[in-house]
């Protein structure tokens, strides 16, 4: 399974938020179908990751052996 797959949907919205503050908006309209796509885009990678999983676990961060 190719992780990057897995830290995609974390990560998108993310950047294109980030991004998205220096992209002017000539309308409200665009600026809603702007985030609309890319929430669509980020459920879709979503369940891309989870369907093709195979079970694998991936830990993106570590605190203790126990949590």
């Amino acid at each position: 399974m190719n992780k990057i797959l897995l830290t995609l949907p974390v990560f998108l919205p993310l950047v294109v938020g980030l991004a998205s503050y220096f992209i002017r908006f000539k309308r409200e309209t665009a600026r809603r179908w702007f985030y609309g796509l890319l929430i669509c885009g980020t459920s879709a990678l979503v369940w891309v990751a989870v369907l093709t999983n195979n079970g694998e676990a991936l830990t993106l961060l570590r605190f203790t052996d126990t949590l």
